[in-house]
């Protein structure tokens, strides 16, 4: 065996991290002695999204995300203009990444703000939606929750569900066919207790070895989208693995998402889509995600 790994070496690194664990505890603490702009932000990178962008702030908006820490990575659609009312509105924090394969780096860079403003922070990316199958407002679910330092939420993954072209309905409305299984889940954590991030799925926390599954929460994953937005996926590249993106692999992959029929986010989805829709007419803006959180926890939405 390698002379740091087994149960010894692990056990001497924990040690040795002790006084550090000590330190990022007792920041955490004092933090949380004062009330944080926001209770529940989410964390992307992305490129190219400008036609989901919409949806995906609205839907998170709608089930309780208060702040949104934003990368984009070099990015050629007109986002800026989709962006604009929530950057108005103080929703989203947008940082430019050029980085190549930056995912990691801006992780560790949402980090250094959302320490000092955010509860929890969730990591996704653009294709993925966090939600409850049981209720519209996450957050008290996470506030049950609140002496763990991480939670990872299972995912489900659709495939195209038949769509060889960009359909035109959203992205809630059309995919409604996944892989029977549950897969790889991802992180909702504590931002002040993050002490390595390994990948986008895995983190390590400070003074806590344990992985605490959330089956109270999924994360839809709309893996493929269309073929046709596959193929235009494949070529954008991976923003954190070195990897290329083999065609063939990725068309056989997604073949195997279409097992099962899942409308289970639909209902919640039109709900918030139609308030949305029925109050942006009428000019009515965005309320500061800061102001309203500070003030009301139970509202869960703020809307344009």
């Amino acid at each position: 065996m390698h002379p740091f790994k087994g149960p010894t070496a692990r056990a001497l690194k924990r040690v040795l991290r002790f006084p550090r664990e000590l330190q990022a505890k007792a920041r955490d603490r004092a933090v949380l002695t004062r009330l944080l702009p926001y209770y529940l932000s989410v964390c992307a990178i992305f490129r190219n999204e400008a036609p989901y962008l919409e949806e995906w702030l609205v839907f998170h908006l709608g089930i309780g995300v208060e702040h949104f820490y934003l990368y984009e990575n070099r990015s050629i659609d007109d986002f800026r203009a989709v962006l604009a009312p929530f950057l108005e509105r103080r929703q989203v924090t947008l940082t430019d990444w050029p980085k190549a394969k930056g995912q990691k780096a801006a992780y560790r860079h949402c980090l250094r703000s959302a320490a000092a403003e955010s509860r929890w922070v969730a990591f996704l990316d653009l294709d993925e939606f966090l939600f409850s199958p049981q209720q519209r407002d996450i957050r008290p679910i996470l506030e049950k929750y609140r002496e763990l330092s991480s939670l990872q939420v299972r995912r489900a993954t659709f495939g195209s569900s038949g769509h060889k072209t960009k359909p035109a309905a959203g992205v809630l409305q059309s995919y409604t066919w996944r892989a029977a299984e549950l897969r790889g889940p991802k992180s909702i954590a504590n931002p002040r207790l993050i002490r390595a991030i390994h990948n986008p799925h895995q983190f390590s926390m400070w003074g806590d070895d344990e992985t605490h599954f959330c089956d109270e929460l999924r994360i839809n994953h709309y893996w493929s989208r269309s073929l046709e937005e596959l193929l235009e996926k494949l070529q954008r590249g991976d923003a954190w693995f070195r990897r290329p993106r083999l065609i063939d692999y990725h068309l056989s992959e997604e073949g195997r998402l279409n097992e099962v029929e899942d409308r289970c986010i639909q209902p919640l989805a039109r709900e918030i889509a139609e308030e949305f829709s029925a109050r942006r007419p009428r000019g009515a803006a965005f309320d500061a995600a800061s102001t309203a959180s500070s003030t009301s926890r139970d509202r869960a939405f703020w809307i344009i």
